[in-house]
């Protein structure tokens, strides 16, 4: 009696320490495979936050290119401005200088115009005097 009771609770206690090495294994597969899914999502979140990365340097080197380019255009209007007005002045100078030429030149032929009057007045005097 004796003897098959302790044989039995030799065999029921190997029986619960196999289970136990059972759910230990199982657990430790659990934790594993836990680990491999934690493993894999923080190397796709770092490619995630590369990818963010690499999509913001290029959006912000794309700005300051647009920005360079439109400050380029800018200078470039302005310069084309500046000598519209620069041309334009010029024109305006030489308008101005033939103006006074042509008034000059009308003075001049009233001078003279006045001086053979004068004469013609003092040659008709005479001719009656």
């Amino acid at each position: 009696g004796n003897a098959d009771y302790a044989e039995r609770a030799l065999d029921e206690a190997a029986s619960a320490r196999d289970r136990a090495l059972r759910e230990r294994d199982d657990l430790r597969s659990q934790v594993n495979r836990k680990h491999e899914v934690t493993a894999r999502l923080e190397v796709a979140l770092e490619r995630e936050r590369d990818a963010v990365a690499t999509a913001r340097a290029a959006e912000e080197a794309r700005v300051a290119e647009a920005k360079e380019e439109a400050r380029a255009e800018a200078e470039s209007a302005l310069r084309a401005a500046q000598r519209q007005v620069e041309a334009l002045e010029r024109s305006l100078l030489q308008a101005h200088s033939e103006r006074d030429d042509a008034h000059r030149e009308a003075e001049d032929q009233a001078a003279r115009a006045t001086s053979a009057r004068i004469a013609a007045e003092r040659a008709s005097e005479e001719a009656r005097g």
